[in-house]
């Protein structure tokens, strides 16, 4: 057993990264590794600083002063300063678009105006300066027209690998956010209930522009690197998200400044963020959450109209959460671990909050039979960093009151793909077994997570998702829908929701299936997570993500002019969102949990995944 390095300040990867010496880590050039920090200045914004771990892979004590919380995160490098020049006179000053995803192709049509593109910034995000880019408008114009027009020349020459694909998923999410045709548009009317349809598809989409807001607003585009699209972890994506967000304000702020002369009230930006986590506490506490929250609050107070949109995940038919009751513990947990994956994999515990875990046993048996724990010869409950001889670790760490007093475990596989110069983590079934917690009396649970394997839309090959084994759990796998597991599996389809929209602050959006029986309530999507079936969190609102149970997905455009792909899952309801709060068009309340606060009424209990329907309606911009 290694002690914690961080004394318990850090987060368990932080840890884990530090143990193996940040062989799993993303770095950059000189071994540097970033790290997230919430300090103890009242009001101070929670956010990467320029702190770094080097090659030694320490840090200076003194530089940790003021830290309450650390988490791993990656070294970016971002631009001096902000061109605002070259935006075309059409564009609505009062409002800005933000998305955070991957594959933008600026030089479509549907982005261009008389005067020139609708891309206000591309940014892509580095850990060193040749990986860094940013091209304001009149970068991405001058390139444009030295391409003579041709889009695919000049996505090559600025090294925009992605578009050479037919599709990406950031294309379809700027075609359903900010493109000219709305997602009304793009299904068959003969769909829409609120307009007399049958739900049938006898009538073809009429792809019909509506000259929104959303249609001509200036755009700011934050690329994700290629270390956060191909892995699907998750873990890299907490500084790259904030660092966006901060980077699509100031670009707000100026954009509007620059176009009134200064005198203008501050616009509304409006932030897409297609990307999530199935790890996390799944309380609102992370530092990411907590970061976004402050951003929204922030703004707020200086008069700024903030609004971050995020898919509430597609994990509720993905095996990847377990609970039950602290006080009666669990002698097996089965977690499938798939052959040839070619990155870490990991596994979360978490207990409820001010829980005495000191005395619980977590014992993980490796599909060889090797077995480690976290408990010393005297009995007592260590929380340290426990490494098998098969390549795995064990992390037990105790959080801060940031994360309401919980404490979390994980456990860290390397790599089930043999490489040289590493060992490679058995695959097969693990178990891993946790004592129950002797202080308590009630019937809080412990919740399981695990992280996501299976690589994210043009990421490359990992491996297929590992997921959690139950056998009552697998008979519910399959027939008609509703499915719902027994009381008596471990695993379960609730509190699924992505790790990263667990907090206020935020608008989350679930998906719904657009055609159905007459009279029939809205169906979730069969992917769409859930939040918990009694309190806490759920999504705020859900829009149509899939055209039937046999037409998945919402057809939008891909690279090319001319072309349309269907993109399945909650990243396709988050755009038809983010366009309604664009537009500026009216929204029912939700409840306690919503991005602005709790309603002056009090509203019924919403559905636990899909919160509040907003059903295409005729008289709707979108």
């Amino acid at each position: 057993m290694s002690s914690l390095r961080f004394a318990g300040r850090a987060d368990a990867y932080l840890e884990w990264a530090q143990h193996t010496r940040f062989a799993f880590a993303h770095t950059g050039p000189a071994g540097e590794t970033g790290v997230l920090v919430e300090t103890g200045t009242t009001g101070s914004a929670i956010g990467p600083r320029e702190l770094v771990l080097r090659a030694d892979r320490t840090l200076d004590p003194s530089a940790l002063a003021d830290a309450l919380r650390l988490e791993l995160a990656t070294p970016i490098v971002k631009p001096d300063k902000l061109e605002t020049a070259g935006l075309g006179p059409r564009s609505d000053a009062d409002t800005v678009l933000g998305v955070i995803d991957d594959g933008c192709p600026f030089a479509r049509k549907a982005f261009m105006t008389e005067t020139g593109g609708r891309l206000a910034h591309l940014w892509q995000p580095g850990a060193w300066s040749s990986q860094h880019r940013h091209w304001p408008a009149s970068a991405l114009a001058d390139q444009l027209r030295k391409a003579r027009g041709d889009d695919q020349r000049a996505y090559a020459v600025l090294g925009l690998r992605s578009l050479r694909r037919r599709a990406t998923h950031g294309a379809h999410v700027l075609d359903v956010f900010a493109g000219p045709v709305p997602a009304r548009a793009r299904v068959s009317p003969s769909r829409l209930k609120a307009e007399g349809g049958d739900g049938s598809a006898h009538r073809a989409p009429a792809w019909g522009a509506s000259g929104d807001t959303a249609s001509r607003a200036p755009i700011v585009f934050v690329q994700l690197p290629p270390e956060a699209i191909e892995d699907p972890t998750g873990r890299w994506l907490g500084r790259y998200v904030l660092e966006g967000v901060d980077f699509i304000v100031q670009a707000a702020i100026d954009l509007c400044s620059a176009k009134s002369g200064g005198g203008a009230p501050l616009p509304r930006v409006v932030v897409n963020i297609s990307w999530g986590p199935q790890t996390g506490p799944h309380d609102g506490s992370s530092l990411l959450e907590r970061a976004l929250t402050q951003r929204v609050q922030q703004a707020m107070q200086h008069g700024l109209d903030l609004h971050l949109v995020l898919p509430a995940g597609n994990s509720h038919e993905a095996r990847a959460h377990a609970q039950w009751a602290a006080r009666e513990g669990c002698p097996a947990l089965h977690w499938q671990v798939m052959p040839d994956a070619d990155h870490p994999q990991f596994l979360e515990i978490w207990w409820p909050a001010d829980t005495d875990v000191d005395g619980a046993r977590v014992t993980v048996t490796a599909p060889d039979g090797s077995t480690t724990d976290n408990l010393d010869d005297g009995g007592r409950g260590q929380h340290g960093v426990f490494e098998s001889d098969a390549g795995w670790w064990l992390v037990v760490v105790p959080h801060p009151s940031g994360h309401r007093h919980r404490q979390m475990a994980l456990v860290a596989l390397a790599p089930t793909r043999p490489a040289a110069g590493r060992n490679r983590a058995p695959h097969g079934r693990w178990t891993v077994s946790v004592e129950a917690a002797s202080d308590r009396d009630d019937d809080e649970p412990v919740h399981v997570y695990v992280a996501r394997n299976s690589a994210n839309m043009n990421g490359g090959r990992r491996s297929q998702d590992s997921y959690l084994y139950d056998p009552a759990y697998e008979a519910t796998r399959h027939g008609r829908w509703p499915r719902q597991e027994p009381d008596t599996s471990l695993v379960r389809r609730e509190d699924t929701l992505s790790g990263m929209a667990t907090g206020p602050g935020v608008s989350v959006i679930g998906g719904y299936v657009l055609a159905k029986e007459e009279g029939a309530p809205d169906r979730a999507a069969p992917y769409t997570s859930s939040g918990p079936r009694t309190g806490g969190r759920v999504p705020d609102w859900s829009q149509p993500s899939d055209e039937s149970p046999f037409l998945r997905g919402i057809r939008a455009g891909g690279v090319r002019d001319g072309t349309s792909i269907r993109l399945v899952g909650t990243s396709a309801a988050a755009p038809q969102l983010a366009r309604k709060l664009a537009n500026r068009d009216p929204l029912p309340p939700t409840g306690p949990s919503s991005a602005r606060g709790a309603p002056t009424t009090p509203t019924p209990s919403p559905n636990p995944r899909l919160g509040t329907p907003l059903p295409m309606k005729k008289n709707e911009t979108v």
